[in-house]
This record gives structure tokens, sequence and C-alpha cells, in this order.
């Protein structure tokens, strides 16, 4: 789980540099992307899919696959948060002080949005929280990049800390329950 989170976090921000060069415009699009790649799997996914017995390497990573994903998705995230926002919002000519901000505001509503995601994936499924999680985080990094409002930035950072940010929870909570 922490490595493809580290690997998330890693590469996130050497592919969003390239898509940024090439055509930054669609910078956020991709990172939309990775996310709805996720939702494209989730169907697949079977939470009554458990045994007790022990499992060998690939059976494993077959059985989280899913929750890996997750914890990649919300690396990626962060690390393009980190690296490519503070460049996109400083070239659309958002003054610095504004600029600082959407990182924080997302990292405090990432926690703030993991307090009660326990309790709600228990209530409604896990599935369902993440894939409901994965399409605020979708929508959100489409209307970010649509309002031409140097507040809707900081509007979407917090909205996507509080849906992507359920996304480290939830996939611990699914490899637990799937192994």
């Amino acid at each position: 789980h922490g490595a493809l989170f580290g690997v998330g976090f890693i590469i996130s921000p050497l592919i969003g540099t390239w898509v940024h060069a090439a055509w930054p415009q669609y910078s956020f699009a991709v990172g939309s992307g990775i996310i709805a790649a996720g939702l494209l799997l989730v169907p697949w996914l079977n939470e009554r899919n458990r045994t007790p017995q022990l499992l060998a390497g690939r059976q494993v990573l077959r059985k989280i696959t899913i929750p890996l994903q997750a914890a990649f998705i919300y690396g990626a995230l962060e690390g393009i948060l980190v690296s490519l926002l503070p460049v996109y919002l400083l070239q659309q000519a958002v003054p610095l002080a504004y600029a600082a901000w959407p990182l924080p505001l997302f990292m405090i509503a990432s926690g703030v949005g993991m307090l009660p995601v326990g309790r709600l994936s228990d209530r409604y499924g896990q599935r369902s929280i993440l894939q409901g999680s994965a399409w605020v985080g979708v929508i959100t990094l489409c209307l970010m990049v649509s309002f031409d409002w140097q507040h809707s930035i900081a509007v979407g950072a917090v909205l996507l800390g509080f849906s992507v940010g359920t996304y480290f929870p939830v996939a611990l909570a699914m490899i637990g329950n799937l192994l």
C-alpha cells in the first residue's frame, strides 16, 4: 500500500510535467483520467470473495489490485498538487498568496475527510465509498479547470481532499478485508 502510494507520488510529477509541457490545458484532465481509470475497475471488485487460507504472492496481488490502485491514485494526486499546481496557478496569473493555499487546504480536508469514512464505509460499503469518492474527484478536477475564478482552485482543493482523501483509509480497510 505504502509502496504504491510512493510510486504514484514519485511518477506523477514526472508524467504531469511532461503533459503540462506538451498540453498545459490538459494536465489536470490527465489526473482526472487516472482517477477515472479506477472507476472502470471498481465494478469487478468482489467484496464477498474472502478466503481464510494463505495465498501465494500473485494471488494476493490479484485480490488487492483495486485498493492498491486507490493508494497509487492518492499518491499521484498529491504529487501533482505538490509539483504542478503551483506552477499552473502562477502561469494563470494567480497571485502568489493564493497559489500557496491549495496544497495545505487539500491536506487539511483530506485529514478531516478521513474521520467519518470508516463509519460510512461500514454503513454503505467500501466499494460504494471508493466509487463515490472517485466520481467526486473526477468532477471536481473538471470543474476546477473550467472556472476562471481564482478561488475555484481553493474550493476544488478542499473538495478533492474530502473525496480523494478517503482513498487511503478505505484502501487499507479493503486490503485487510480481502486478505
